[in-house]
């Protein structure tokens, strides 16, 4: 097998659980999206309403984003490999309730179940890049991983709607639990947490580790230092315990960590970033399109397809500024969710009608940046976290997002339903614009709280470094 040092470089057997991780990340953004373009059907085949519709995505997304500490503590704990097994089952087990629900509170609970396994999924994935690649090209690692969520977006968007519309809810439902089942086989077999562990699977059958350790040692070798807009700098020592006899517990855990500022400023570059992408997709992009701007069904598909193209090409740019201008992300980020906002001020304060379709496209590929732009976040909690607990910090940053994302789509709901548009048949532009404005309220609160985060976090560091050259 050929292998390469860990200084920049990888290697065949981190490439392989890599892709199966992904695999598994696919798979869960198939999940958690599955009524991105079934909002119309889904109101139709539960009988509800603007707000309750909103509030069947809330409970999966308040779900998801209640779990990603506790799931972090786990994946420190318990590995990456357990965590995206339990998820897989747990998504594949509430997508077979909704396969045949029949009641809103079915619905409700199937999405709740998918919100639970997909939580697991993620944080995992982020886990084993930074235990399988060296730090020096984590970033673009990450990158590339997050961008295999257009995949999922996409069997969501296209097969899954394609069967619902053919054969039915239930045939459509089932079809992705089955899906989600074979991919959770796979993660069995051969997924593992480290090239010193071995699959699930082979811990049953008592399989020794196949991988040499001439590869252990290429993946293993090499410091963790992480760049920083000071320089580069290594991540702290200290670990928080969370559980055992000297844990803290998870809430002392929670604030201790949250004190860093460093913390709390990749969590809100992470809220600003994603959670307009995760509003737009999982529910209102749709609905804004054809009900707030009065395209057709198949206009809309074309938004929010570009939405997908622009995130994949997103990635790959975002990227090169990860690895380029690490120093230099926090302002990039920032700038992108300033131009995010005004971008959406233009569409809906546009004169004379709805904005014409070049606008809309143009705001679909700043929507499909958000997810790429959000991995700054992840970054920065990483420059302020002990390496043995990446997986707490993940797990904070990434509830950023969905914290931001569930705010806009209650309140969008909320707003329209007060309005008396809170249907498909009573939808309006003005309704919409009204609605959306909360939209743009909430991406231009978390420009303030990032700038209020920032020079806290960079007085950290410079504090760290210091500290740090006098030991030296």
């Amino acid at each position: 097998m050929k292998q390469r040092s860990a200084q920049g470089k990888i290697n065949f057997a981190a490439l392989g659980i890599w892709i199966l991780a992904i695999l598994a990340y696919i798979i869960a953004i198939a999940n958690r999206s599955s009524f991105s373009v079934l909002g119309s059907t889904a109101q139709h085949h539960f009988g509800v309403e603007a707000t309750l519709l909103s509030v069947f995505l809330v409970a999966q997304i308040a779900v998801y984003t209640c779990m990603q500490v506790p799931v972090g503590v786990m994946v420190d704990r318990y590995g990456a490999t357990k965590m995206i097994c339990s998820g897989l089952f747990i998504m594949s087990m509430g997508q077979l309730l909704m396969a045949h629900a029949d009641s809103v509170v079915l619905g409700f609970a199937a999405r709740m179940l998918v919100g639970v396994g997909d939580a697991s999924i993620f944080v995992s994935m982020l886990r084993i890049v930074a235990d399988w690649f060296p730090p020096k090209i984590v970033p673009i690692i990450s990158q590339i991983s997050a961008l295999s969520a257009q995949s999922g977006q996409f069997i969501s968007i296209v097969p899954l709607a394609a069967v619902v519309s053919g054969y039915g809810w239930s045939v459509g439902f089932t079809a992705l639990a089955v899906v989600t089942l074979l991919v959770l086989a796979f993660c069995l077999i051969w997924l593992r947490d480290s090239t010193m562990h071995t699959s699930i699977t082979g811990k049953i059958f008592r399989r020794k580790r196949t991988i040499p350790m001439s590869v252990v040692t290429a993946v293993t070798q090499g410091a963790q230092v992480w760049d920083s807009p000071i320089g580069k700098i290594a991540p702290p020592t200290e670990a928080v315990p969370v559980l055992g006899a000297d844990g803290m517990g998870v809430f002392r855990a929670i604030k201790f960590l949250l004190s860093r500022p460093g913390i709390r400023l990749g969590f809100w570059i992470h809220f600003g970033s994603a959670s307009g992408m995760h509003c737009f997709l999982l529910l209102w992009g749709s609905a804004f399109v054809t009900g707030g701007q009065g395209r057709t069904a198949s206009e809309a598909a074309l938004v929010l397809g570009a939405t997908l193209i622009s995130s994949v090409i997103g990635g790959i740019c975002v990227g090169y500024l990860q690895v380029r201008f690490m120093r230099r992300r926090i302002i990039i980020a920032l700038g992108y969710i300033i131009v995010f906002a005004l971008v959406w001020s233009v569409v809906l304060l546009w004169q004379g009608g709805p904005a014409p379709m070049w606008m809309l496209i143009i705001l679909a590929c700043l929507v499909g940046w958000g997810g790429p732009m959000a991995m700054f976040g992840f970054d920065i909690a990483r420059t302020h976290i002990d390496p043995k607990q990446i997986g707490i910090a993940t797990g904070l940053t990434n509830t950023g997002a969905f914290v931001g994302a569930l705010l806009m789509i209650l309140g969008i709901g909320l707003l329209l339903d007060l309005q008396g548009a809170g249907s498909p048949d009573t939808y309006t532009q003005g309704a919409f614009n009204v609605a959306m404005s909360w939209y743009v309220a909430v991406l231009l609160f978390s420009v303030v709280m990032v700038l209020w985060e920032y020079p806290r976090a960079k007085r950290q560091l410079v504090k760290r470094m210091r500290a740090l050259q006098g030991d030296d």
